[in-house]
């Protein structure tokens, strides 16, 4: 769910080092955000208003505004998707994420 209004995805969430890893573009979009993939580098750009997210496929380290920041799960690519952490991204966009255990289920509100 996503500010009260439930979004289905074409793929599957994954769960990856104990996170909810969802394409980057399903996860910004839906906040909001714009998303660029650079090719030649592995790079996913996300902007929204003043914050720029940069996400390198299977790097540790993503940049916020430029400074960076440690993952602890870093983003990859499966089936033509970049997939990259929920939590990191969403609550970088401006949003607050809960888990629910018993759904098996993501809510970002904000």
């Amino acid at each position: 769910m996503v500010f009260g209004e439930t979004k289905i995805n074409d793929v599957a969430p994954i769960i990856r080092n104990d996170r909810t890893m969802l394409p980057a573009r399903f996860v910004a979009e839906n906040l909001g955000a714009d998303v660029k993939w650079d090719n030649d580098t592995r790079k996913v750009k996300i902007t929204k208003d003043d914050i720029t997210i940069i996400i390198t496929i299977d790097s540790q380290t993503a940049l916020v505004n430029g400074k960076a920041i440690i993952l602890d799960s870093p983003a990859f690519i499966e089936n033509d998707r970049t997939y990259t952490p929920l939590r990191f991204v969403a609550e970088k966009l401006g949003a607050d994420v809960e888990w629910n255990s018993e759904t098996q289920g993501v809510i970002i509100t904000k």
